[in-house]
């Protein structure tokens, strides 16, 4: 039974991010995706008015909804039945709540006493291609879609060249804030 679960091909298939399929993975959970995103970005932090974000993208991190964590362990999709327990408190309004941290954090300065330097980004975004891998890496393991890839290219592309900042601080949010880095693989 382990040798069956540890070699199962489509578990197997994240070792290798070549091998992804899109219909991989769960749906990050708030807290993974914000202590994610800091990580990556090298922020220090003491986590001041962070629990505020993942609550409104609803896990209150010291109050689970019950026992089983934040959603109920058998919340099936509509769409096809499969089993997805993160997406019941996946809706409208917690999706723009996170694209509105991304947001926040990244163009607005961010929250509480948690700080970030950008020094290192702006460097890179003087050249796409070192900019793109570097975030290949730093947000989805070397495994960002050639499409994403082509899209944060354009965006960029339609900026100011020498507005670094500004080009940095955009491809973070568009890698950030898309379906592939959303997804836990």
């Amino acid at each position: 039974m382990v040798k069956a679960i540890l070699l199962d091909s489509e578990a197997r298939r994240g070792d290798d991010p070549t091998q992804l399929a899109l219909s991989d993975g769960k749906l990050k959970e708030p807290i993974l995706l914000i202590n994610g995103l800091l990580r990556a970005l090298n922020a220090t932090t003491d986590g001041d008015s962070l629990n505020n974000y993942s609550y409104n993208m609803r896990q209150d991190l010291y109050n689970p909804a019950s026992v089983f964590n934040y959603y109920p362990p058998n919340y099936r999709l509509a769409s096809n039945n499969l089993l997805a327990p993160e997406m019941k408190i996946y809706s409208t309004p917690t999706a723009l709540w996170r694209a509105n941290f991304v947001n926040g954090v990244i163009f607005w300065g961010s929250p509480g006493t948690t700080k970030i330097d950008f020094t290192s980004w702006k460097t890179l975004a003087a050249d796409n291609t070192k900019l793109l891998d570097a975030l290949n890496v730093a947000l989805m393991h070397g495994a960002m879609p050639d499409q994403l890839r082509q899209s944060i290219i354009t965006s960029l592309n339609a900026l100011d060249p020498t507005d670094l900042d500004g080009r940095a601080k955009t491809a973070i949010y568009l890698a950030a804030t898309s379906q592939a880095y959303s997804v836990q693989h």
